[in-house]
C-alpha cells in the first residue's frame, strides 16, 4: 500500500476538511464510490474515489483524532491516472486548509473589549 499524508497546518477547523475533501475530488473529476468509516480508527471519516469509466481507487482518511489526512492507494487498485491525481489533491487540499488557517482568530488578534 501507498500511503501519502497531507501536511496539516497547526489550528484548523476540522469540521470543514470532509468539504474541503469532497469539493476538491469533485474538481478533479473524481467520483465518490464510498464514504464511511474505519474501525481502526474511530470517528475517522474514510472516502474512496474513481476516474469515471478506468480502473483504480484512491482512498483517503481524515482523523481529527489522529490530526491526520492521508491518501492511500492499496496494491490492488492502482492505475495510471492515480499519482498524478493524488499530487493534485495533496496541493489544493493543503493550499485551502492553509487559507482556513490564517480564517482562524488568533487570541492576539481578538480585540479587547470593554464591559460596562
Amino acid at each position: 500500500m501507498e500511503i501519502r499524508h497531507i501536511k496539516m497546518p497547526s489550528k484548523m477547523d476540522w469540521s470543514a476538511a470532509p468539504a474541503i475533501i469532497e469539493s476538491t475530488c469533485a474538481e478533479l473529476g473524481l467520483v465518490q464510490s464510498l464514504r464511511g468509516s474505519l474501525a481502526k480508527y474511530p470517528g475517522a471519516i474514510h472516502w474512496h474515489y474513481k476516474m469515471p469509466a478506468q480502473t483504480g481507487t484512491l482512498e483517503i482518511t481524515v482523523s481529527e483524532s489522529r490530526h491526520e489526512i492521508w491518501i492511500s492507494v492499496q496494491s490492488g487498485r492502482r492505475a495510471e491516472w492515480i499519482p498524478d491525481k493524488v499530487e493534485q489533491i495533496v496541493a489544493m487540499v493543503e493550499a485551502r486548509l492553509a487559507e482556513l488557517e490564517h480564517d482562524i482568530p488568533k487570541i492576539n488578534d481578538i480585540p479587547d473589549q470593554e464591559y460596562h
